[in-house]
This record gives C-alpha cells, sequence and structure tokens, in this order.
C-alpha cells in the first residue's frame, strides 16, 4: 500500500503497477488523501484467483495520470473512491476493468490532448479540458456539473444517453451526432461565449433548467423537450431550434433577443416571450397550450415558406414572413405592429382581429389581410392597413372605415361603414356585389396612379398628387359626392352616374359618359366637360353659374332636362347627332330657362331648341345649325343685351324674339333698329306707344291706321330719306302710313319713346315721365351679308347730301373701326365705298350725339362699337355709295351708345346744364392733321347744348384732331344752349396731353384763367339775351409747355375811365425766372413804344393780377404786353384797342374797395351812374372763393369767414364791364 500524506506530493515518473499476488484477502491500496499523487499511469493487475481488494482513495487531494488500468478476476474487487471534494485528472485513458467508482463529492477531469473515452458511470463533476476530442464510454450520469472547457471537445456519437444533473457549461464544443441516445439535461446549460453546442441528428434532448447561450447553439434536428422546472431561454446570441420543441407542463420563457423554432412545437406548458425580444416560429404545427407574447415590444414571426397556423393568444407585435398563407386559429389581438411581408397572406378566417390604442401595419400592396368575419366589425375601424386587405365572405360583410393601401371586397354583398372614410393609397376591388354605401366616403389618396373602379360609391375623393384613371367599362355609381380633387386624370370610355334619390353636386371635371337616373335634381358646381354622352332619364340637370360642355350624345326630354340660372353656359361640340332637343325647365321663368352663353359647335349637325330658352350674353354659333323652333328669346336688360356672335352659312333657323332695354331717361327721341327680317311696327306697339296718322284721336284707342289714337296723332316713328331733301336737311324725315309698316334691314329708325303701356297718361301728356321699358322683335335674325341703304342725292346744298340714318342690323354689336380700317383708302375700303370714316348716334342720356371717326380712332363712342339695335347716321361723300356689313366685323365688346353710357378715355370736355342735357369735345392731337376740318375730325351735329372747336373755317367740331404743337396751342371753343342757366365744364384725362405742360381754360367773359390740370371743373353762366355768354369768343384752351413762356398765361385787357385814363389789367397762373413786363402803346397797331415797366414776380404758380393806368391817351390806343425773362428772351401777349374818338362815350366809374385791409365787412362802390351786378373773390391760386349778385351802387360784403391772405375781387356792372382789384383780409 502506498500513503500519500496531506500536503505531500508523490511524483513517479513511470507506473505504479499492482501485480499478480498469490495469497488470498490481501489488500493493496494507494491512499492519495489530501495529498498529491503525480505519475504516468496506475495498474491494477490480478489474473490470479486470489481474492484481493484494489484501491485509489482521494480526499482533498489530486491524482494527476495517464492512465487507470483495473484488471482483476471476479473474486477482485478494483475500487476508485472518493471520499472528498478532490480531483482526479485522466490525461489518456481510464480502463475501469471491474472496479467500482465512489463519486462523492469529487472530480474528474479529462485533460488529454489526444482522444480520450469517458468510463461508463457516474460522476460528480466531470470537467473535459484537454484539446483532443473526448467521447462517452457509456452511459454517463453527471450529478453535478459538467464543464467542457475552452478548447475542448466532448463528443457523444455512440447510442450512448447522457444525464446531467448539475449546470452543463460548455466553454468548449459540445457535439451530438447519435441519432438513437437521449440526453438528459437537468441543470442549466451554459454555452459560454466561446462555447459550442452542436447538434446534427435526430436526437432527444430533455431540458429542464433552461439554456444561457452567449455562444454557438445549433440545434440540428433533434428533438427538445422542456419539462419538469420553468425554464429560460437567454443569453447574448441568437438560438435556432431546427427540429420539434415540446414544453411539458412548463413555462419556457424567452430572453433570447431571437429565438427561431424552425420544427414544431407542442406540449401542454407555455411558451412566454419577454419585452423586447422575438420568437420566430416556421412551422406549421402549434399544439403548445398557451403563448404568452403580451409583453413590451416584444415580437411573434411566424415565418414559414408555407401555409402556417398562428396560435391563438393575444400579441404586442406579430409578423408574419415567408409565403403562403398564415391562418388564425382564434380571435387575434394584437397591441402594436402587425407585419404582413411581401407575397404573404393572413386569413383570419371568421375570427375577429382587436388592436391597441398604438396600433400599426407594415407591408405591401402584395402583403394580404384576409377576412371571412360577418360581424360588424370584423377588423378594427380608423386604422391604416399597410397592405391588401381582403373581405373575402360570400355572405354579406361590413367594410370598415380606415386607410387601406390596397382593398379588395371582390366576393359577396357589402356594406361600407356607414358616415366613415375609407382611404385607398393603392388599388380597389370592388367586386360585382351589392354594396350598401349610405354616409361612406372612399379616398383615393395615392401619390401614384390609382383606378377608381366601376361601382357603388357614396362619396369618392381624390386627394394627393397621383394621376388617377376612370373605370374604362361599367359603371361608377355616386350617391353622394364627387370630389376630384387637383389630379390629372384619365377618362376614357368611362361612365359616372349620378344617382341619389335627392338633390346631388356634379363638379367641375372633364367627364366622358355622365348619367342621371334618380328623380332628383343634380347641380354642376364648376364647369364640367362631358366628352362622351350626357344622360339624363329621369331627373334634371341645374348648370348653375358654369359651364357645362357636351361632346356626343344627349339624352333628355322636357321633364328631364337642364335647369339654368341666367348665369348658366352651355356648350355643344363634337360631330355626332346630338340626339335629344334642347330641354329646359319651365318653373321659373326668367330662371330656370335662362342661359347666359350658348355655344354651337357641332359641324354638319342642326341642334334643336325643344322648348322655351332664353339667352341673356350671347349665342356662338361656331359650326353647325341652331334650330330654334320659335322657341329662343335674346334678353335685354340695364346689365347687358344678349347677341349672336359672327356665324357662317345657315347657322340659325326659325324666328327668335330678340329685346331691347330701353332705360328711364326722359321722353326723348331714340335711334334704333330691326336685328330680325320682316318684322313691323306691331312688334314694338306690343311694349310701347306708337302713334302716327289717321282719323281717331281718343286716348286708349287705335286711329283708323292702326296706331295709337293721341290728339294731334303726330307719328312717334320716322326714317330718314336722302333722297328726297329740298335743301333742308329736315325735309328727309319720313313717317310710317299704317302700323303694318315692315321695319326694313339696315334703316334706321327715330322712336319718340315714352315708356311702356302702363299708363295712358303718356299719351295724353298728364305723364311727363318716360319709365324703363323691353321692347321686342320676332323674326328670323338677319345673318351673312347685309346690303346697307345708302345713297347720295345732290340737293345743291353739299353740308346736307349723302346724310343717311342706317340701323346695326345684326342682333350682335359691330365693331365701326375695324369694319372701315379694313382694306381702307380715303373714304373707300373692302366693304364699302364714298363713305365717311365718321358715325354719329343720337344720346338720349345727354340729349346730343356721340361719334367716332374710324380714321381718328377717337371719339366719345367706345373703340366705334354699334350697339345691337342701334341707329346711326353716316355720310356718304360723293355719288354711288355703297356698304355691305360682314358677319366678321360683330364683336362682343361692350358699346357706348344710347341705351348705356360709360367713361370714355381721352381729353374730353363735357359741358352738362344738368344729369338730361350735356354734350362732350374730344381734342386729339394726331402728326400731319390740321387744326381746321379735315378727314380726321368729326362735325357737331344740333343739340340742346353745344360744345365744339373751331379754327379759322368756322366749322364747329365735335372731335379736333390736331397738329402736335411744338410750344403751345390755342383752342378755339364754341359754346351754345338753347336756354340760359348755370352750365358746368368737366375736363376729363388733361393727363392725357403729356407732350406739353400746361392747360388753361381762359375765360374771357369774366377775365379768369384756370389751371385745368389741378381745377378740372368750371362753373359758369350762359345769357341766352347777352352774346358775350356764348358762342365762339369767350373761352379758350391754352396748351403751353414751360418753354413756350416765362409767363405760363397771361388774361390781358383795358377799360377806358372816366378820367379819360387807361386802365389795363394782366395776369398770369405762373411765372418762371421772369424778369418784368413792359406796357407797349401804340395810336397805329403798327409801331409800338413802351410806356412804362412793371417788374415780374420772377418764379410762381400761383395767380398774380397786374395793373397800369394810362393816363395820357391818345384818340385810338392799341396796347400790348411785352414779356421779358431774365435770359433776355420775350414774348407778347394779345393786342387790345380802347378808342376815345367818340364823344358821347359813357366813361365807366372807378372802383373803390374800402377798408383794404379788411377784417369782417368790405364796401365796393362804383360810380353813382353805374350798377354793381356781380362781385366774385378769387384766392391767388385763381379759384373762385365767392360769388354775389347785387343791385345798387354800393355793396357792403361780410369777409369774415375768408381766411387771411390776398384776395382778387372783380366787379361787373350792369354795362357788363368789369373792374379789378385786390385786397387783404386780415
Amino acid at each position: 500500500s502506498i500513503s500519500i500524506n496531506s500536503g505531500k506530493t508523490l511524483t513517479v515518473t513511470h507506473n505504479i503497477h499492482f501485480t499478480n499476488p498469490t495469497a488470498n484477502n490481501v489488500t493493496q491500496s494507494i491512499a492519495v488523501g489530501d495529498g498529491t499523487l503525480i505519475c504516468d499511469s496506475i495498474w491494477f493487475e490480478n489474473t490470479s484467483n486470489s481474492t484481493r481488494i484494489n484501491s485509489v482513495t482521494i480526499g482533498l487531494g489530486t491524482v494527476s495520470l495517464n492512465r487507470i488500468y483495473m484488471r482483476a478476476n471476479s473474486a477482485t474487487e478494483n475500487q476508485m473512491v472518493f471520499t472528498s471534494s478532490g480531483l482526479l485528472q485522466v490525461v489518456k485513458s481510464w480502463t475501469p476493468g471491474t472496479s467500482t467508482f465512489t463519486p462523492s463529492t469529487g472530480t474528474v477531469e479529462y485533460n488529454g490532448n489526444s482522444a480520450q473515452s469517458i468510463r461508463a458511470g457516474t460522476f460528480n463533476k466531470l470537467k473535459i479540458s484537454g484539446s483532443g476530442t473526448t467521447t462517452l464510454g457509456g452511459s454517463t450520469i453527471v450529478n453535478d456539473s459538467l464543464i467542457i472547457e475552452s478548447g475542448a471537445t466532448l463528443d457523444n456519437s455512440a447510442n450512448i444517453s447522457l444525464t446531467t444533473n448539475g449546470v452543463l457549461e460548455i466553454r468548449g464544443t459540445y457535439q451530438e451526432s447519435n441519432t438513437q441516445g437521449s440526453v438528459t439535461l437537468n441543470g442549466l446549460i451554459h454555452i459560454a461565449s466561446s462555447g459550442t453546442f452542436q447538434s446534427t441528428v435526430n436526437e432527444a434532448f430533455t431540458i429542464r433548467n433552461g439554456i444561457i447561450n452567449e455562444g454557438t447553439f445549433t440545434s440540428g434536428n433533434g428533438r427538445y423537450t422542456f419539462n419538469t422546472n420553468n425554464q429560460t431561454l437567454s443569453g447574448t446570441n441568437e438560438m435556432i431550434f431546427t427540429g420539434p420543441v415540446t414544453i411539458t407542463g412548463v413555462t419556457l420563457t424567452n430572453e433570447l433577443a431571437s429565438l427561431k423554432i424552425n420544427g414544431s412545437v407542442a406540449g401542454t406548458g407555455t411558451l412566454i416571450n419577454t419585452a423586447g425580444n422575438t420568437i420566430n416560429l416556421a412551422s406549421n404545427s402549434f399544439t403548445i397550450a398557451s403563448l404568452d407574447a403580451t409583453a413590451a415590444n416584444n415580437t411573434i414571426i411566424y415565418s414559414r415558406s408555407g401555409s402556417q397556423s398562428i396560435i391563438n393568444t393575444s400579441y404586442q407585435n406579430l409578423t408574419l414572413s415567408g409565403s403562403g398563407t398564415k391562418t388564425a386559429t382564434g380571435n387575434l389581438l394584437i397591441n402594436d405592429n402587425l407585419t404582413i411581408d411581401n407575397g404573404v397572406t393572413l386569413s383570419l378566417s371568421t375570427y375577429t382581429l382587436s388592436v391597441g390604442l398604438g396600433f400599426t401595419s407594415s407591408g405591401t400592396s402584395s402583403s394580404t389581410l384576409t377576412t371571412y368575419n360577418t360581424s360588424a366589425n370584423p377588423i378594427p375601424n380608423d386604422q391604416t392597413w399597410n397592405f391588401t386587405v381582403r373581405y373575402a365572405s360570400t355572405s354579406s360583410q361590413t367594410v370598415v372605415r380606415g386607410t387601406y393601401i390596397s382593398l379588395n371586397i371582390s366576393s359577396g354583398n357589402r356594406v361600407l361603414d356607414n358616415g366613415g372614410t375609407i382611404t385607398i393609397t393603392n388599388t380597389y376591388t370592388p367586386g360585382s356585389g351589392t354594396f350598401t354605401v349610405t354616409g361612406n366616403t372612399i379616398e383615393f389618396a395615392g401619390s401614384g396612379s390609382q383606378t377608381i373602379p366601376a361601382a357603388r360609391y357614396n362619396n369618392i375623393v381624390s386627394t394627393n398628387t397621383g394621376s388617377r384613371t376612370l373605370a374604362s367599362s361599367g359603371t361608377i355609381y355616386i350617391l353622394g359626392a364627387f370630389t376630384p380633387g387637383t389630379n390629372s386624370y384619365t377618362v376614357t370610355n368611362s361612365t359616372i352616374n349620378f344617382n341619389s334619390s335627392g338633390a346631388q353636386n356634379i363638379p367641375e371635371f372633364g367627364y366622358y359618359n355622365v348619367s342621371i337616373t334618380d328623380a332628383a335634381t343634380k347641380t354642376i358646381t364648376g364647369d364640367v366637360t362631358i366628352n362622351g354622352n350626357l344622360t339624363i332619364t329621369n331627373g334634371k340637370l341645374a348648370i348653375g353659374s358654369n359651364t357645362l360642355t357636351i361632346s356626343r350624345t344627349l339624352t333628355s326630354s322636357s321633364v328631364n332636362c337642364f335647369i339654368a340660372n341666367g348665369n348658366s353656359n352651355l356648350i355643344i361640340n363634337g360631330s355626332v347627332a346630338l340626339g335629344s332637343n334642347l330641354y329646359f325647365d319651365q318653373s321659373n321663368i326668367g330662371t330656370s330657362n335662362r342661359l347666359n352663353n350658348l355655344t354651337i359647335n357641332r359641324t354638319g349637325r342642326t341642334i334643336t331648341i325643344g322648348n322655351a330658352l332664353q339667352i341673356k350674353g350671347s349665342l356662338n354659333p361656331t359650326a353647325g345649325t341652331l334650330a330654334t323652333a320659335n322657341n329662343l328669346t335674346l334678353i335685354s336688360n340695364a346689365s347687358n343685351t344678349a347677341s349672336i356672335t359672327e356665324g357662317t352659312g345657315n347657322y340659325i333657323t326659325g324666328n327668335v324674339t330678340i329685346q331691347r332695354y330701353i332705360p328711364a331717361v326722359a321722353r326723348r327721341w331714340r335711334f334704333m333698329s330691326s336685328p330680325v327680317n320682316g318684322s313691323n311696327l306691331l312688334d314694338w306697339r306690343g311694349e310701347t306707344f306708337i302713334t302716327g296718322p289717321g282719323t281717331g284721336n281718343v286716348v286708349g284707342t287705335l286711329n283708323s291706321n292702326g296706331f295709337d289714337a293721341t290728339a294731334t296723332n303726330s307719328p312717334s316713328v320716322y326714317w330718314y330719306d336722302e333722297s328726297v331733301i329740298t335743301g333742308d336737311f329736315n325735309s328727309g324725315w319720313t313717317n310710317p302710313s299704317t302700323i303694318n309698316n315692315t321695319l326694313s334691314t339696315g334703316v334706321g329708325y327715330r322712336v319718340f319713346l315714352r315708356g311702356d303701356r302702363s299708363d295712358l297718361g303718356r299719351l295724353n301728356n298728364t305723364n311727363n315721365t318716360q319709365n324703363e321699358i323691353t321692347l321686342n322683335l320676332t323674326q328670323a335674325v338677319n345673318r351673312g351679308d347685309i346690303s346697307m341703304p345708302v345713297t347720295y342725292t345732290s340737293s345743291g346744298t353739299p353740308d346736307n347730301d349723302g346724310w343717311n340714318l342706317v340701323g346695326n342690323p345684326y342682333p350682335c354689336a359691330f365693331d365701326w373701326n375695324a369694319f372701315h380700317d379694313a382694306g381702307r383708302s380715303g373714304n373707300s375700303g373692302t366693304n364699302y365705298a364714298n363713305i365717311s370714316p365718321t358715325i354719329w348716334v343720337l344720346d338720349p342720356q345727354d340729349n346730343s350725339y356721340k361719334y367716332y371717326n374710324a380714321l381718328t380712332n377717337a371719339g366719345n363712342i367706345t373703340d366705334g362699337i354699334i350697339a345691337q339695335g342701334q341707329a346711326f347716321w353716316i355720310k356718304a361723300v360723293t355719288s354711288s355709295p355703297s356698304m355691305t356689313f360682314k358677319e366678321s366685323f360683330k364683336t362682343t365688346a361692350t358699346p357706348d351708345n344710347l341705351f348705356k353710357v360709360s367713361p370714355n378715355s381721352a381729353f374730353t370736355i363735357r359741358v352738362s346744364k344738368d344729369s338730361l342735357n350735356a354734350d362732350e369735345l374730344i381734342v386729339k392731337y394726331i402728326q400731319g392733321a390740321v387744326n381746321t376740318k379735315d378727314e380726321y375730325d368729326v362735325i357737331k351735329l344740333t343739340s340742346p347744348i353745344i360744345i365744339g372747336a373751331w379754327g379759322s373755317d368756322s366749322v364747329v367740331l365735335a372731335l379736333s384732331a390736331r397738329n402736335i404743337p411744338t410750344t403751345n396751342d390755342t383752342i378755339k371753343l364754341y359754346i351754345g344752349a338753347s336756354s340760359s342757366g348755370s352750365f358746368t365744364f368737366n375736363f376729363k384725362n388733361t393727363h392725357l396731353i403729356d407732350l406739353l405742360d400746361h392747360v388753361f381754360l381762359v375765360d374771357n367773359y369774366t377775365n379768369s384763367i384756370i389751371n385745368l390740370k389741378q381745377n378740372p371743373t368750371y362753373i359758369f353762366n350762359i345769357s341766352t339775351s347777352n352774346n358775350l355768354t356764348f358762342g365762339y369768343n369767350r373761352f379758350y384752351i391754352v396748351v403751353a409747355s414751360n418753354s413756350a413762356l416765362p409767363v405760363g398765361l397771361i388774361a390781358f385787357s383795358g377799360n377806358k375811365t372816366k378820367s379819360n385814363t387807361s386802365l389795363l389789367n394782366w395776369s398770369t397762373a405762373n411765372e418762371l425766372n421772369s424778369s418784368h413786363f413792359e406796357v407797349e402803346h401804340s395810336s397805329d397797331n403798327l409801331e409800338f413804344a413802351s410806356i412804362a415797366t412793371i417788374p415780374a414776380k420772377g418764379t410762381s404758380n400761383t395767380l398774380n393780377v397786374y395793373q397800369y393806368i394810362h393816363t395820357n391817351p391818345l384818340t385810338n390806343n392799341y396796347y400790348r404786353i411785352k414779356i421779358a425773362d431774365k435770359d433776355g428772351s420775350y414774348n407778347y401777349s394779345n393786342t387790345i384797342a380802347i378808342d376815345y374818338s367818340q364823344t358821347n362815350v359813357n366813361y365807366n366809374s372807378s372802383l373803390a374797395i374800402f377798408p383794404n385791409p379788411a377784417t369782417k365787412y368790405v364796401t365796393i362802390q362804383l360810380n353813382e351812374n353805374t350798377e354793381i351786378k356781380e362781385i366774385e373773390f378769387y384766392n391767388e391760386s385763381g379759384k373762385l372763393i365767392m360769388q354775389r349778385t347785387c343791385n345798387g351802387n354800393s355793396q357792403n360784403i361780410d369777409v369774415s369767414t375768408l381766411e387771411t391772405g390776398v384776395y382778387f375781387v372783380r366787379v361787373i356792372d350792369n354795362n357788363e364791364t368789369i373792374f379789378q382789384d385786390k385786397i387783404f383780409k386780415k
């Protein structure tokens, strides 16, 4: 026996060999105790028949050897005994023979660097630490820990079972390659970061205390059973179970970031996934009792390539990947996210899906969620489904509101969420079932292209920027609203049926086919184009204040028709037959059957009006024919007058009623014409009184010729026959003989309008007012080329010859300017010969003539536009005149005529007495014009008030075209009136005379100067008994630049006084660098000499008054003012004459004004032999501040209200002599 004391070491270089003894009952032993034994090997060999005991006993010590060899007969007992926690290290092999092994608490370590085999049996602790591969020599049980150190490998490749009751610590490699054995791991399995657990065969593993994986875990096809204890899979690295996993009666908790199970999952236990971690299930067999996936942020993945069942439980995050259909086995609750990968389908079967508050979804349009559930909420409302959702039941299903990337509801009947919005960002597949869509909205919201398929909708809304395509077959039924958005659309062959049983709006859009099939009104809310067919089989279509364009066929009737509102526009385009007539609602005549504009543009086709239609804007006959069937009325009112614009060929058939509105102005003559062919005076008599010759004069009856009877039966209608004048211009007026007189095309008529027929007092003159009236003429409209009735007859008085009162023959305004410009050479052009460029129109508003010169392009008829129904004067300039009106000169421009008055932009002078009596003069500068009558001018025709310009030929002009001046221009004005009174000058647009700097009005009668750019209004009086207040010499206008004179303008006058002196007065409106004034005198108006020098103001923009008294006048006296500038230049004023040759002259008294300066009152006094007629006060700017009409030779004037300053006083006596002086008001 060998005994090693505690702390001692026995090192044997070679072997310890116990050989064959002969004696019986011999004990041979090695007692290591707490010491250390190091040797190559221990051999116990007994081949004899003796009885003996061979043993190695290890306490706390260590035995390290290469081999243990125990060989004995049946009577020998070989023992390896641990009595404590010592260590047995086996470098090479342990051949146990018939020995027994008592592991106690000791450790056996196989630490060889070559292959080793572990003896079968039971160990306390077993450690594998050598670099060689270590195998099991037989069934092995490890009661404590089994440790495989780094670099070591334990390979169980035989049919050997392994049981561990403690920790399996894998720091090296544990590999399993036996397909028959079983491994029972009762303790914790710890795979260290350097460790590998690898199974390559279908091994049965029983695990009872969990796994920590920080290294590499390869399950192979092994079968893993977790039982006995609740367990945890944890660690830092993913674990993949390729084979089946069974959890029996326990909970298996996953704390791994990623756990994947490719095999089936079964058992009576529970699989728990913890927060933030993922379990990937790749099998289609799940019979486990329970899956707990409710922890925050945990994810369960079903990833099989093929069909797969989904465990019935609640999920925090659920991901479906791989391929095929994943089928729910019960109701699902997903709290956070549902992800369906591309090509995968989740079938809910008939189960419901519930979601949490933070639910989201992920997927593609090739991912699908399918539900067969028929409850009210098969899936949750108000969610975003980022994959295709398919409602697949053949029974009725409710489609819930929410956002769908794609929606497929193609099987049975469907109820779309009532009151909710279904938003679709990709495709919509509705199917052919019956849809209940009450209150629902489908929103197409894709940023890419989308198709709106044929289906039944309540509301359709399109948002986002993607293009849209309407279904090219089938019908899109809309019960609610269609909101197309701003997307681009392809609408080829699509049909939209607005079929609500109630009112419905049709939005602005370019449709193909539109159908209205329910008995309710559909209202257009914007401009609508229908490129296909419009069908109204039940209900009505209200156009509203919009434009409806129809490009193919129309199906309608007198019941199922259009509703207009007076601002509606209708366009008929295309080339095919329309199909139906145009019918309009007649429930509110004048509104529901009134269009603004109607355009016919259908080549070779006839469009027929089926019932009464009114147009207030324009009928535009672009192509095709409009058959009115006598149903069309063109409206005229205070706002507008309807017209028929340019057409070609036989573009309209049937009668048209054409209105002409006349505003309430006064009982006056109007110039009118007929736009229809074949009407007569009876038409006008239907709306107004038409009087004429005949017997019978009882007011309220008709006379013998059909006219309204009056006391005198004076005609109220005339036309003008230029060929019958006998020297007097007015002898050309001709009246009709009977009420049946035809209104000839192109003839102008002078009509006296009293108003409508509502009051007979307008016939007997007890009512002298004229109310507004609308006249009607009904016949076929004038169209095509119209030869106008113009003549030239020589009467011996050329000024009276060639006057023709003609009328616009078209139911449309006519552009005289363009007409006369076309091919013009002198007074002839493409469509006329020997016709002056000027037209005149009687304006009843002002009771004067308006005019336009097409050569000058000027006048107060705006742009030379002749109104519909308007008569006007033209003048043939020589024999053989002709004029043919053409459709091409029709215009929709707004005319300025006797029916309406609008402002005209020109240098215009308007004189008015009141709102009903006025006249205008236009001044225009044109290069090459002269200041006498030429072809650029318009002569003034007689009216109650006349304002005109005249030159050396004394011809009064309404339009004075003048050559462009280089420095200044003096425009002589003629003013005339038929009665005395106060009149007002209004100077408009004087700022347009930008070629010169100043525009002044000079009033010779009051000796006033007015800067028209600063004061465009001037009030004055005319007395028909005083020739000085009207005529050729009272007014003139000076247009001047600053460089024209050093003084802007001069008014110079003189008076003789009682003391035989000459009182000279002059004034300036402005001065620039002026030096002085020299008063020059002459006795023969030839030789002048300076008699006085008066200093000038120098530079001034205010009115300045100067005075000089010549104390020694001669018998004949001529005076002028020389105006000198500081640079030595000068100019002269006008020359005045004062004659003292008559001995019976009644000399005017001197003017006295006192006190001066004045504070409250001032006395103005003349000689006692004269009376003061009028007193005027002007401020320094020349503005009239105060005016008094007086009697007597002395007047006290209250000046207390005047502001402090200098005032110029003008006094006019009863002999119209003017006195001037100035006062200072304190």
